[in-house]
């Protein structure tokens, strides 16, 4: 019993000790507000312009920058200061998502998504590279899964908790409060954990320029292709992630529209003539046919 407990929590949050458990706690704290804070957005804005583009745009600005991020400037950004680079990202993604409470305009809430998605791509990235300075080389396996756990189950967790708070509060306490959680990361890393203030050495240090960089990616993609598992990640990857993104734009309207209307819009509805959600209209019209 005691041994399977030991496995479970070494799956879930990684290897013992504060040096790495800082760490993983700054990045489910900010997982799990960045999807309550998605949903929250895309009910918002939604409500704002009643047009499906709008959410669709919020969707790409907040998730494209990581992609062309990893792929164009990967090589530059693991170079940058640890403990700086993540608790920058965090404090700027904070003020961004603060910052769409205090607008009304869709391009500008648009915009900020697009500061909060760059943000997010480098947070990433720079997170790949401070794992292997946190934990000894036989845990990096343990750590890394530890890692995807949490993103996974933030990810499901933090999209339920958003939708259930914007329906007992609003969307904008929402974004609030996921602007939060980001200051709660980044004053959890710059205080509390142990990453480290310096980037690790280059292991080559005659490695720059473009032209390094583009024949070290010419020969990556081609030891991708030659390797059967990776030529699968490397073209199924993009069709998932392509799937996972027009579901993710797409559901929070198509269920708003389903079991009823977001907060704003029941705010809207006069008090002495209250509205019915479009789910307890077909619901009568359906008790209405079976009579």
């Amino acid at each position: 019993m005691v041994s399977a407990v030991s496995h479970a929590r070494r799956a879930l949050i990684g290897p013992p000790g504060w040096r790495f458990f800082s760490f993983w706690l700054a990045l489910a704290i900010t997982n799990l507000g960045t999807w309550a804070g998605v949903v929250a957005l895309q009910l918002q804005i939604l409500d704002m312009t009643g047009d499906q583009a709008y959410v669709s745009a919020v969707v790409v600005a907040e998730f494209l920058p990581a992609v062309i991020l990893g792929t164009v400037l990967g090589h530059l950004l693991d170079r940058m200061p640890p403990r700086f680079g993540l608790v920058a990202c965090e404090f700027l993604a904070a003020a961004a998502w603060a910052l769409m409470v205090t607008t009304g305009r869709a391009g500008t809430i648009v915009a900020l998504a697009l500061v909060c998605g760059v943000t997010t791509g480098i947070f990433r990235i720079v997170s790949s590279v401070v794992v292997p300075m946190l934990v000894d080389d036989h845990e990096l396996d343990a750590a890394n899964g530890a890692i995807l756990s949490a993103q996974t189950l933030t990810n499901v967790a933090g999209a339920a908790l958003g939708g259930l708070l914007v329906a007992l509060t609003s969307a904008h306490d929402v974004l609030l409060l996921n602007a939060l959680t980001f200051v709660i990361s980044g004053a959890l890393l710059l205080l509390f954990s142990r990453v480290p203030k310096n980037a690790p050495k280059s292991p080559d240090a005659a490695a720059g320029g473009s032209r390094k960089w583009l024949a070290g990616s010419v020969v990556g993609a081609r030891r991708c292709l030659a390797t059967p598992m990776l030529r699968m990640v490397m073209f199924s990857l993009p069709v998932a992630s392509l799937a996972l993104g027009v579901v993710i734009a797409g559901s929070v309207p198509i269920l708003r529209d389903t079991y009823g209307a977001s907060d704003s819009r029941r705010a809207s509805s006069s008090p002495s003539t209250p509205s019915a959600s479009p789910s307890a209209a077909r619901a009568c019209a359906g008790a209405a046919r079976a009579i």
